[in-house]
């Protein structure tokens, strides 16, 4: 028996990316314990330190930590390198357990090369060097590759994943990178869609529209994170003033969505263009002409005065206060009026 690792053994963080599955215990878990057991089984003369302390990794779907785990059990000492060049069944085991026995080879007739390469690959997908859409289908089949492609891209990765869209624990981690995820699964479910427009305002497109009636909780999410959001809210939600004054305080120009039937509602058109100046081209034509208005708006933004009625466009207090803030320079044949 090889020396004990008990002082290198890390335990996951509950909390983090690759544990994330044991919340929900899928058939992928009870698969993998099944393995762990059968490796015990059909194997007695591997290497039982190094099996022990990585399928304790694999055991919480950590297909990263167990990499590590490997990598750390085999540079330990001498004994353990020379263990680890002999143990070529161990790693060859070991990449089944992590990347299932469809897994692809590699790197052939090295099984321990192999593994350290199925390893690397994962770094390859978060990081974005290889994503679902320009690697072989079959990597799209290999959960720990699909996990780590989520990391970088999870629009591409779950595209692509098709056979873990409906994975919750996998959808949520791709919700909270970006919500947009939501396209692919889950726009029924109220937790998956406040998490998804949590994550991306614009990713409301996507909800449900029985929800999108009914629970403006998700549409006022939605608003808080991105007010364009609110192209995408429906009726009776996106008539609530909630909505709407957090759609325009987070984007004036969200007023445009609500222009048809509150352009002249004051306080709307204030919290809009107190936000993004320009937004007053959105404004009612009474709100244009509104002194209190267009000085907000060109305070803001001194060329929104090309959006004020034409009696203030001449009005020297709100011209001052908009050559004041006036950001750039054109002829008013560019549609920019010249101070």
């Amino acid at each position: 028996m090889l020396p004990a690792l008990y002082k290198l053994r890390s335990v996951p963080c509950p909390t983090g990316m690759e544990a994330m599955d044991v919340e929900d215990d899928e058939p992928w878990e009870r698969r993998v314990r099944q393995r762990v057991s059968a490796m015990h089984v059909t194997s007695p003369d591997l290497a039982h330190d190094l099996v022990r302390v990585v399928l304790a990794a694999i055991d919480t779907g950590d297909a990263k930590n167990a990499c590590r785990t490997a990598s750390a059990w085999c540079a330990a000492n001498r004994n353990h390198r020379q263990a680890c060049l002999d143990a070529g069944p161990v790693f060859a085991a070991l990449s089944a357990a992590i990347f299932t026995p469809n897994a692809p080879t590699l790197v052939p007739n090295d099984a321990r090369a192999n593994f350290n390469a199925l390893c690397n690959r994962i770094a390859d997908y978060e990081s974005g060097r290889i994503t679902l859409s320009m690697a072989p289908a079959g990597d799209a089949l290999i959960r720990p590759f699909v996990r780590a492609a989520i990391q970088h891209d999870p629009v591409d990765a779950m595209q692509f994943a098709t056979t873990f869209r409906t994975s919750r624990p996998l959808m949520k981690e791709a919700l909270r990178i970006d919500g947009l995820a939501l396209q692919f699964g889950f726009m029924t479910d109220v937790e998956m869609c406040m998490i998804a427009v949590a994550s991306t305002g614009l990713a409301l497109e996507f909800v449900a529209r029985p929800l999108r009636k009914t629970r403006s909780d998700i549409t006022l999410a939605a608003v808080q994170n991105n007010g364009l959001a609110l192209q995408f809210a429906l009726e009776p939600v996106c008539y609530e003033d909630e909505v709407l004054h957090a759609a325009v305080r987070q984007n004036g120009n969200a007023l445009m969505y609500a222009s048809q039937w509150r352009s002249g509602d004051y306080a709307l058109v204030m919290d809009a263009v107190t936000n993004k100046g320009g937004a007053l081209r959105w404004a009612s034509d009474l709100m244009q002409d509104n002194e209190n208005i267009v000085r907000a708006a060109v305070t803001d933004d001194g060329s929104a005065i090309e959006y004020a009625s034409p009696r203030l466009q001449v009005d020297p207090e709100t011209r001052a206060i908009a050559a004041a803030q006036i950001r750039y320079g054109a002829s008013a044949e560019g549609g920019v009026v010249v101070f």
